[in-house]
């Protein structure tokens, strides 16, 4: 089978150097660790059929961006693992004070993770496109909403051009089991209920609430640079940022989100200005 572009990407990226250190070892044996013990005392959300009365937010992604290439039965395999992980979401209920946590949802399905053979699970096991593609529309639903994000890892490689990006970038959230998990609290009186459907293509995805929606959500980005290190790889950084407003006494709040850095898997566009990295060494990631 060809290379892909991101295999390619990955091969000659010096980023892959790091899990060869010692120290890197370590960090990973504590992350597993951290995961286990953050899971002890969580428990999966209840199903509910009926949904509830108003539309907090709403949002859709497709399957494949114009510069993704699957063949037809990788294809298959995607749709495969959305619906199985749609299946598990639909109609999940947030109580008050309760934590939504995504891998306690979904559970370990072996078949989720034995079949796919583009980019993400042929670099980490335990995780999938599909994983990545749910993650990333459930974590742009909840900062959409007064859910409060526990925990929520961000990608380390940008794979695609803004043109094909609905959102800003960095504004995904990536999961893989026992390690890296997506948890949002809900510490309002509400109750909110989570639905996804997948047709022809597209991943739809809802928030809905008890109680009518008074606030009004805007995510952003700022401080975005494209930077290009010494090996010729170029890191974009950017600042995500909120704007919460109030329709009824019209009050207006900007919050700090997260901040990110990725490794781009493409030239970035000539209207990019590129700031020259000379002090990172090889093995270096954190920017």
């Amino acid at each position: 089978m060809r290379p892909s572009l991101f295999e390619n990407a990955i091969k000659k990226s010096h980023y892959t150097d790091f899990s060869k250190h010692r120290n890197a070892i370590w960090y990973w044996i504590c992350l597993v660790f951290r995961a286990k013990l953050s899971h002890l005392n969580l428990k999966a959300l209840p199903i509910v059929e009926e949904r509830l009365p108003h539309l907090y937010f709403k949002h859709q992604s497709t399957l494949l961006t114009s510069y993704e290439t699957l063949d037809p039965h990788e294809i298959q395999i995607k749709e495969k693992e959305i619906k199985h992980l749609i299946a598990k979401l639909n109609g999940i209920v947030i109580k008050p004070n309760a934590v939504f946590s995504f891998w306690k949802n979904i559970g370990h399905t072996k078949s989720l993770f034995l079949d796919v053979t583009n980019f993400a699970s042929q670099k980490i096991k335990g995780t999938t496109p599909a994983v990545c593609q749910v993650s990333n529309l459930l974590y742009w639903i909840a900062l959409h909403s007064p859910l409060e994000i526990l925990e929520r890892h961000r990608h380390d490689y940008d794979l695609y051009p803004d043109d094909s990006r609905h959102r800003p970038f960095g504004t995904g959230a990536t999961c893989i089991y026992n390690l890296y998990d997506l948890k949002f609290e809900n510490k309002t009186d509400s109750i909110f209920q989570i639905f996804m459907t997948y047709q022809n293509g597209i991943l739809r995805g809802e928030l809905r609430s008890l109680t009518l929606p008074i606030l009004k959500y805007e995510v952003f980005e700022e401080r975005h640079v494209i930077q290009k290190n010494r090996f010729n790889e170029y890191i974009r950084h950017n600042t995500i940022y909120r704007k919460t407003e109030n329709t009824k006494t019209q009050k207006i709040k900007i919050e700090y989100i997260t901040e990110n850095h990725a490794l781009m898997v493409y030239e970035p566009p000539e209207d990019n200005e590129i700031i020259q990295i000379k002090t990172l060494e090889m093995g270096d990631i954190a920017l």
